[in-house]
């Protein structure tokens, strides 16, 4: 088992490696993974799986409490659940799902870091039932996990399901309701330690549904499923089997019991994943080295421009290792440097986005006029250095960089020639000139 599992992670790492950034569409994820890969008989399952994500490493660790910000995730997988299909499907046992859910949308976001995995449910929904008490029965998620790729082993170290409800408490994330079935405990404060789990619930940004954060400690995935000898904790590398359902009462339903139950994936001719147990949970879900989606993409767009770069300023000014691509534990002006040159392939001053440092980002950035106004300022307006404004400083950081009118950086100089400076300078003083006329 474990040599079998050991080769079609390295095939999907190699798979991987090769992968990009997708545009979201539904059941589509950042980092999309081929499944075939993962067509191991020994797993037991009802059908080989056709669709798997993965969890990246994140050097700045997520937070599980609720809230979704920029960058803090660098992979999300978007669900819709209205035309019953794969991934995406509704357990068709209950009566009201037949035809899908058309107002249920989710997001949901993997992540891992040395110590745990991250799951993060971004749920939207145009009726919430949140009464107290009920779990499972009221709106929420679930998530189940199958870490040992054991199918026939009881609830224990090897298999659990964690649920979590929608019930905010004043926005509160310890009145959520919360549990599990067995493996692993619930904690509230502080963060959790081995076999225990922390979750966080709150209503998302639009006030049209919820989110729910989890965080599991690395350590309560017993790999070796309690078989003797010392359990056996997931490290990045390694695959586990999962499956994800979304408990959706509609206004209509019967609130008092689970009307609703969302899949992200549903084997054919099977129960709810609780009821078939771990031959349904088909899911493969990698914890993937080093792979952060688009590198730099610190706005989860999929997308590498200026826009990215406005948020690392946000970073700078908070101290938010977020944005720390040289690995000491800061993000600064050398990181600034760093994303332009490792993933804008360019120089500080190229606001434009066209590859080049030249008079062309001085139009750009003086049509927008905010320099020396003290107004907030973003990267293509000319904030060079990352303190939220335009005014000199920004230049100072962009010509001490040496990028400008070298063209492109693969065919650039290391510094510029003393003609070429004095030009420059000359053009500045002729642009700030025009501005000051003007």
């Amino acid at each position: 088992m474990r040599l079998l599992k050991a080769c079609a992670t390295v095939a999907l790492l190699l798979q991987l490696a090769g992968t990009s950034s997708a545009q979201l569409g539904d059941g589509e994820c950042t980092i999309s993974l081929d499944a075939s890969v993962f067509n191991v008989d020994d797993i037991g399952l009802l059908e080989d799986p056709e669709f798997a994500v993965a969890a990246p490493f994140m050097s700045a660790s997520p937070i599980a409490d609720g809230v979704i910000t920029e960058g803090e995730y660098a992979n999300q997988c978007f669900f819709t659940y209205a035309d019953n299909e794969n991934p995406g499907h509704s357990w068709p046992n209950l009566d009201n799902l037949n035809d899908g859910d058309p107002d249920l949308t989710t997001m949901i976001h993997f992540a891992h870091t040395e110590d745990s995995l991250f799951v993060a449910f971004d749920v939207t929904d145009d009726f919430l039932d949140l009464e107290p008490g009920a779990s499972f029965r009221n709106d929420g998620v679930e998530i189940f996990i199958n870490a040992d790729l054991d199918s026939g082993d009881p609830w224990g170290p090897g298999k659990f399901q964690i649920y979590v409800d929608a019930f905010d408490g004043d926005e509160d994330p310890e009145f959520n309701n919360r549990g599990s079935t067995a493996g692993i405990s619930v904690l509230t404060e502080p963060g959790p330690e081995e076999g225990e789990f922390y979750s966080a619930g709150i209503p998302n940004e639009n006030e049209l549904g919820y989110v729910v954060e989890i965080e599991i400690p690395l350590a309560s995935l017993d790999t070796a499923g309690g078989d003797e000898g010392e359990p056996i904790p997931a490290a990045t590398g390694d695959y586990i089997m999962i499956n994800t359902a979304i408990d959706d009462n509609d206004e209509d339903d019967n609130l008092a019991g689970q009307t609703g139950h969302h899949l992200m994936w549903h084997a054919d001719g099977a129960g709810s994943p609780f009821g078939c147990g771990e031959t349904c949970w088909n899911v493969p879900l990698l914890l993937s080295d080093e792979v952060t989606g688009v590198e730099g993409d610190y706005d989860g767009d999929g997308a590498i421009t200026a826009a990215d770069l406005d948020v690392q300023s946000q970073y700078m000014a908070d101290n938010d290792p977020k944005g720390d691509l040289d690995g000491n534990g800061v993000t600064n002006l050398d990181d600034r440097i760093a994303w332009t040159v490792q993933i804008q392939n360019s120089y500080i001053g190229d606001s434009n986005f066209d590859g080049e440092f030249n008079s062309g980002d001085f139009v750009a950035v003086f049509s927008a006029a905010k320099y020396e106004t003290g107004g907030a300022a973003g990267y293509a307006q000319g904030d060079w250095n990352g303190d939220l404004v335009f005014d000199s400083g920004d230049f100072v950081t962009a010509f001490s960089a040496g990028g400008y009118e070298q063209g492109p950086r693969a065919a650039a100089a290391a510094v510029p020639e003393p003609a070429t400076a004095t030009l420059m300078c000359l053009g500045l003083i002729a642009l700030l000139g025009l501005r000051k006329r003007s």
